[in-house]
This record gives C-alpha cells, sequence and structure tokens, in this order.
C-alpha cells in the first residue's frame, strides 16, 4: 500500500486559499465534545496500519465504540486523516482448570510454571481444560474507564511536510494538536502498535517519537498478532520480548521515554483451546490495566505541561515581536518622562499661582483695614475741629490758645487730605486685586485639570506598560514551547507565515493578533492589548519617519 502524500506545491495552495485561511478543512468540521476519561494518541507501522490499529483498537474496545469519527489533515490526502475512537474498557480476568475438577481454577502464567512441553499446552481442548472466568465485585481492577484513541495513521506525512513544506506542516500540526487537546483536554499516553510477525522498524518509531514523545513521556508498545505457541515452537521463550525490543529500548531510552512493550492477540481464537483464548484474555487485561493506571496515577499531561520543539516560523517572528515590544516600551518610557516632567512643571506653577492669591488676598484685607481707618477719620475729624473752634472762640483774649487751635485744625485738614489721597490709591490697589483674584482662581482650577489630565495618562501608560511585560513574558524564548502557547498562536502565525510565502508585506495587525495570541486566557481584556499594540505601532513608524 502506497504511504499518503502531502498536497503539491504550498505557493499554489497558499494562493488558491488567499494565504489567509488556517486549517481550513480542519476548522470546519464541528469538533465533538470530549466526554472521554482519559485520552491517548495512537499511531503504528505495517503493509496496512490503518487495519492493524483499528483492529487492536476493536479488540481492546470489544468492537463496542460510543462514538467513531474521522477527522482530515490539511495539506494531506484522505489516507493520513486523523481518526478518533472512543470506547469503554474494561478488564476481564480468566483462569484455567483442568476439567472436571473442583480445584481452584490457575492463572494461565501459573499453569504454564507447571507445564513442561509449553507449546502443547496451548492445543489443548476444552474436553481436558476449561476457561473460567474470575468475577470479584470488591476487585477495583474492574472498573470502566472511558477511552479516545486518536490515531494518526502516517506521522512520516507530517515529517514531509516539514522538510518540504514548512506552513502546510504547521497547518497539520495546529490541527492535530486542536484535536488532541480540545475542550481542555490532555494526553495521558502514546500508544504505537507494529506487526509481530514483521521485522521492528525503528525508523517508522523514530518518526512518532520524536515528534510526540516529548508531548508525554511514556509509550506502550504493542506486538500485535503475537501466537505464543508459534513463538514457543519456534525456539523462543514464552512472553521474553527483551531481545525483540532492544533495539526499540535502546532508541526510546536516549530520548527518556518509559517504555511498556506488550505483545498481544488481537483476535479471538475461534478454534477450541481455552489456553489461547485465556492468553487473548490476559492480554487484554495487561493492555487495560496500563490504561486503568493512566487514570489511577494521575498521569494526563495537559497543553499547559506538554512541550514541544520551538517551530522554526515562531523562532523567526517570536524576536520581531520582542523587538517590537522594545521600541514600544522605549516608546511609552519617553512619554512617561515627558509626563513626569510636565507634572513637576504644573506643580511649580500652582506653587505660583497659590503665592499670587495669597498676595492678592492679602492686599484686600490691608486695603480694607485702612478704608475703615479712613472713614472713621473721616466722620471724627469735623467734630474735633468744631470742638477746637468752640475753643478759640470763648477764649478769644488768649491768643497763645488760639493760634494753637487753629494750628492744630490746619494740621488735621492735612491729615484729612492727605488719607484720602492714600485711601484713593488703596482702592485702586484692592479693586486691581479683587480683579485679579477670581481669575487666579480660575486659572488654579484649569491648572489642576491639567494636572489631574497627567496624571491620570501617567497611571495610563504604567498600565500599558504593565500589558506589554505580560506579552512579553508570554512569548517562548528557550528551545521548546508549550502546546497551549502553540494552539493560541496558530492562527496568527500561519497567517504571518502565508504573507511571507506570497511575498506580502506583515502587517501591523499580524504582530498585534501573535501578541494577543500568547496572552490567551491570561488576561483580563486581550481587546484593550491589541488596540494598545496597534496604537504603538503607528507612533513607531512615525518617529521612523
Amino acid at each position: 500500500m502506497a504511504l499518503p502524500t502531502a498536497d503539491p506545491d504550498l505557493a499554489v495552495i497558499l494562493k488558491k486559499e488567499m494565504g489567509i485561511n488556517t486549517a481550513a478543512g480542519f476548522k470546519n468540521v464541528l469538533l465533538p465534545a470530549s466526554t472521554t476519561t482519559l485520552r491517548v494518541l495512537i499511531s503504528g507501522d505495517g503493509d496496512d496500519v490503518v487495519d492493524l490499529v483499528s483492529t487492536f483498537i476493536d479488540c481492546i474496545a470489544g468492537g463496542q465504540y460510543i462514538d467513531k469519527q474521522t477527522y482530515p489533515l490539511p495539506h494531506c490526502d484522505t489516507n493520513a486523516a486523523v481518526q478518533l475512537y472512543t470506547c469503554q474498557v474494561k478488564k476481564s480476568t480468566f483462569a484455567l482448570r483442568h476439567s472436571g475438577s473442583n480445584a481452584e481454577p490457575k492463572s494461565l502464567a501459573d499453569m504454564i510454571k507447571e507445564t513442561e512441553a509449553v507449546s502443547q499446552l496451548f492445543d489443548v481442548k476444552s474436553d481436558q481444560l476449561e476457561l473460567v472466568q474470575i468475577k470479584d465485585d470488591k476487585d477495583d481492577n474492574d472498573e470502566l474507564v472511558t477511552v479516545e484513541f486518536v490515531f494518526l495513521p502516517h506521522p512520516v506525512v507530517l515529517l514531509a511536510l516539514k522538510s518540504l513544506q514548512p506552513y502546510g506542516y504547521l497547518d497539520a500540526l495546529f490541527a492535530l494538536l486542536g484535536l488532541a487537546y480540545r475542550d481542555n483536554g490532555a494526553l495521558y499516553g502514546l500508544f504505537y502498535v507494529n506487526e509481530w510477525l514483521t521485522s521492528q522498524s525503528e525508523l517508522a518509531l523514530t518518526m512518532f517519537v520524536d515528534q510526540f514523545a516529548s508531548l508525554c513521556p511514556n509509550l506502550t508498545y504493542i506486538m500485535a498478532n503475537y501466537e505464543p505457541r508459534t513463538v514457543i515452537m519456534d525456539g523462543g521463550t514464552y512472553l521474553d520480548v527483551s531481545q525483540r525490543i532492544a533495539p526499540i529500548k535502546a532508541l526510546v531510552d536516549k530520548r527518556n521515554v518509559a517504555l511498556t512493550a506488550i505483545p498481544v492477540t488481537t483476535t479471538k481464537p475461534q478454534v477450541d483451546r481455552p489456553a489461547r483464548e485465556a492468553f487473548f484474555y490476559q492480554q487484554h487485561a495487561a493492555v487495560v490495566e496500563i490504561l486503568v493506571g493512566f487514570k489511577r496515577l494521575g498521569s494526563a499531561v495537559s497543553a499547559q505541561t506538554a512541550m514541544l520543539p520551538m517551530p522554526p516560523a515562531l523562532e523567526m517572528w517570536t524576536p520581531a515581536l520582542l523587538g517590537f515590544l522594545d521600541a514600544g516600551s522605549k516608546l511609552l518610557g519617553e512619554s512617561n518622562q515627558g509626563h513626569q516632567q510636565q507634572r513637576v512643571a504644573i506643580h511649580q506653577w500652582i506653587k505660583q499661582l497659590d503665592q499670587h492669591i495669597v498676595e492678592c488676598t492679602k492686599t484686600k484685607a490691608s486695603a480694607d483695614t485702612a478704608i475703615t481707618r479712613h472713614q472713621k477719620l473721616k466722620v471724627y475729624t469735623p467734630g474735633f475741629m468744631v470742638a477746637l473752634a468752640v475753643v478759640a472762640s470763648t477764649a478769644a483774649n488768649h491768643s497763645g490758645l488760639v493760634v494753637t487751635a487753629l494750628a492744630v485744625c490746619m494740621l488735621m485738614v492735612g491729615l484729612m487730605q492727605v488719607s484720602q489721597s492714600k485711601t484713593q490709591q488703596i482702592i485702586a490697589a484692592r479693586y486691581k486685586a479683587d480683579k485679579q483674584l477670581p481669575k487666579l482662581e480660575a486659572k488654579k482650577a484649569e491648572v489642576n485639570g491639567t494636572l489631574l489630565d497627567v496624571a491620570c495618562k501617567i497611571k495610563a501608560i504604567a498600565k500599558w506598560q504593565a500589558m506589554l511585560e505580560l506579552v512579553r513574558d508570554a512569548c517562548p524564548t528557550g528551545k521548546d514551547v508549550s502546546v497551549a502557547a502553540l494552539i493560541s498562536v496558530c492562527k496568527p502565525l500561519i497567517s504571518l507565515c502565508f504573507r511571507v510565502a506570497l511575498d506580502l508585506p506583515t502587517r501591523d495587525e499580524d504582530l498585534a493578533d501573535l501578541a494577543t495570541a500568547f496572552l490567551g486566557g491570561t488576561c483580563g481584556d486581550t481587546g484593550q492589548v491589541h488596540s494598545l499594540l496597534l496604537a504603538l505601532a503607528a507612533q513607531i513608524k512615525k518617529q521612523r519617519v
């Protein structure tokens, strides 16, 4: 069977899709809601890998499915489509005992230990050997587990895309990740199915492990169609697969992946051979025990925890985004510095206005006091002069007293004239102060408003700088990136890549989309961040012109 192939030249695809559709064939398909308890990613190799893996899943599921669906990968033909198998699995335990015996049933493993000719045990019919199902309602190992197998038939296709069509590979990878981690789901393990009768293909397994082992570093290696009788007759040891998997184990050990190898018979024996049927159920139970163990141990690896190597496209755009953030931070810093200087100047201005207001208030108070004093002088001086006139008339024969009275009157008249002149000046000064005071107070209110406006701008800049720091912290800078981050940025990243492939210029909104996508759900309002980045981009362009 020929392997599925990728689409032809990516540029043709991009032009056909106008360079903006992301995972179109995948995104337009409604993804099912996840009802699964645990989810595993499964693949395999062989002459007909689809038949091999689906037969294994049928064996584990007992042919009963809650759901079974197929989803195409973008840029790949239908043979590479991802298949979902949702089923419930439960371990069934069987034992053996000699027919007609009332002895306690024994496990197949114990029966083999007591048998000299092990291969002959698998030829014994039910007239000599009886298959007995073991029931124990209290056994926690018999719990029912809902499993979803995410079956990727041909990992080699993704690698081919990665080499020949990097942007198409991103598209397909994001589609697969979106399916595997939908509804905030997690992967519990990796399964790989191979045919026991054929040689082990380290290369095919490497293609799977290298791409996905970092998502969940435990691999269950299934060797299908293992026939114990044939193995023993060929000189092998029952269930001893150590030599067979040695190259595989060496391969996965180098990648820090835990390996569990389980030989299985995927088809229930149709002949009357109880030991063969017991082996079928025994190995079925071993696989189910792996799945139940995933649930018990809580070995789920979420999208936030699972890591993948940084895609080259993301390596290319992240520095550009960080450079843009640096330029934006610098622009905000300069603006903040200007506003801080403006605030200092405004405070100085308010201080001067306060001083003028105090001076005007003092001028008014002094003027009011002087005017009051002058008013009193005007009231009492005429009476005093009349009194002097009376004194002068009664003392007409005393020339000295008359002269003194006249002198005092003249002095009083002079003082009144001087006081009147000074009062006019004081009234003029008071009028001026009274006229200036409302203007000064109005100006102070205006300046206070400006100060409040500047303070609000400084506060806003601090908020914007914090937003940029959030984006900066969310940007991956290491060699690996979380699956959650990849899933969140898939649309803007592919949009950027498509524009490059079509020789179209990068738009400000593309980088802004990428930045806000990195934030995911960590920021309350990504719309504000997006608007801020666009505004900064416009200001940066103005500075460069």
